[in-house]
C-alpha cells in the first residue's frame, strides 16, 4: 500500500487505499472502466505535474500518491520506497546497527534520522532523485537504504549511487540488487552518461559490490577533507552487465 486518504463529499466518508501492483499485457492500449474512465495517460518522473492540472484547490495528496508511486522499484526481492519525512524511524533503526555505524561515525540520533529523512525527501522534489529504504517483499524486514543522489563529488556536480544493508544481512547480495536498480534507474529513465560511487580505501565489500556492478576505479579523492577511492560507470557500458550478487 503506498496510500490511505479519507474525505467528505456529499456528507458521505470516503477512506482511500491507493496500491502499487505489478500487471502484465498490453499496457500500450489499457482498457479502461466504463462510466468511470474515458481517458489515460502515463506519468513518470518526468511528469508529475499532470496530476495537478485542473486543481484550483492546491490538493497534492493524489499527486504525491502517484509521486510516490512512480519512485518506487521493485526488484527480485526488494521494495525500494523512495524515502520521505515518514521513514525516520527505519532509517534511525537502520543506522543502529553497529556493522553500518563503523562507515558513518557510528550509531544516528534521531534527530539525524528525521532531519535526513526530510532532507532526502525534499531531494526527491528538487532533484527527482534520492535514496530509497529497501524492505523484504515478501516479509517486510528493513534491508536498507540505497539509491541515486545528485552531489559534488570530487569537484563536480555528478550522480552518485551507495548503499547500506543491515550487517546480519551481507553477503546475500542486497546491495548489489540495490545498486542494479539504481543504474537501472539513472541510465533508463533518466538518461544519464554517468554514474559515480566512493568509498574508503579499505572498504573492500563496497569495492566488491562497485566492480559486480561493472563500475571501474578510476582514482583517489578527498572528500569532505578525508580520502576516498572514486568509481564511475559509463552509460556506454551495455545496462545488461550490472548482473551479480
Amino acid at each position: 500500500m503506498i496510500g490511505e486518504w479519507k474525505w467528505e463529499y456529499n456528507g458521505v466518508v470516503h477512506r482511500q487505499l491507493d496500491y502499487l501492483v505489478e500487471v502484465d499485457g498490453d499496457l500500450t492500449a489499457p482498457r479502461l472502466e466504463k462510466g468511470k474512465h474515458d481517458c489515460h495517460a502515463w506519468i513518470g518522473l518526468d511528469n508529475l505535474d499532470l496530476m495537478m492540472g485542473g486543481r484550483s484547490d492546491g490538493d497534492r495528496r493524489l499527486r504525491d500518491v502517484v509521486a510516490k508511486a512512480v519512485r518506487t522499484r521493485l526488484t527480485a526481492r526488494l521494495r525500494l520506497e523512495p524515502i520521505g519525512p515518514e521513514h525516520a524511524g527505519d532509517l534511525w533503526r537502520l543506522h543502529q546497527d553497529d556493522a553500518i555505524g563503523e562507515w558513518y561515525e557510528g550509531r544516528w540520533t534521531q534527530v539525524t534520522a528525521q532531519r535526513t529523512a526530510t532532507d532526502m525527501g525534499a531531494a526527491w522534489e528538487r532533484d527527482g532523485v534520492s535514496k530509497w529504504i529497501a524492505y523484504d517483499r515478501v516479509t517486510n524486514e528493513l534491508v536498507g537504504r540505497g539509491g541515486l543522489s545528485r552531489a559534488v563529488v570530487d569537484g563536480q556536480e555528478r550522480l552518485e549511487v551507495g548503499w547500506a544493508v543491515v550487517g546480519s544481512l551481507w553477503g546475500r547480495g542486497y546491495a548489489t540488487e540495490i545498486g542494479q536498480a539504481a543504474l537501472r534507474l539513472a541510465f533508463e529513465d533518466l538518461d544519464a552518461d554517468e554514474v559515480v560511487s566512493f568509498t574508503e580505501p579499505n572498504n573492500t565489500r563496497s569495492r566488491a559490490v562497485m566492480e559486480r556492478l561493472g563500475m571501474h576505479y578510476s582514482h583517489d579523492i578527498l572528500h569532505n577533507g578525508s580520502s576516498f577511492v572514486l568509481y564511475r560507470r559509463s552509460r556506454r557500458r551495455d545496462s545488461s552487465s550490472t548482473s551479480g550478487s
